[in-house]
């Protein structure tokens, strides 16, 4: 059996899978394998909100929130990796 924040994963229909992959995020090792190049930074953070369906103005204020957090300007949004 496989438990992810304390849920037995074996038993989750798909909604209760969907709800559990909101709490999970990959992080990738190397960076530099990992963000893709051509994509402004923007786009790398906003891409798992955009297909969770976050509404475009969540998107734009979680990105700055969260460009601020690691001490970055949110103006630095629209440049490359």
């Amino acid at each position: 059996t496989i438990s992810v924040l304390g849920t037995d994963t074996s038993t989750l229909n798909r909604r209760g899978r969907k709800q559990l992959r909101r709490n999970l995020q990959v992080v990738f090792q190397d960076p530099m394998a990992s963000l893709d190049p051509r994509l402004p930074v923007f786009d790398i953070i906003a891409e798992p909100m955009g297909v969770f369906g976050y509404s475009k103005e969540v998107i734009q204020q979680r990105v700055s929130d969260l460009l601020t957090l690691v001490g970055l300007e949110p103006a630095h949004a629209n440049r490359y990796p």
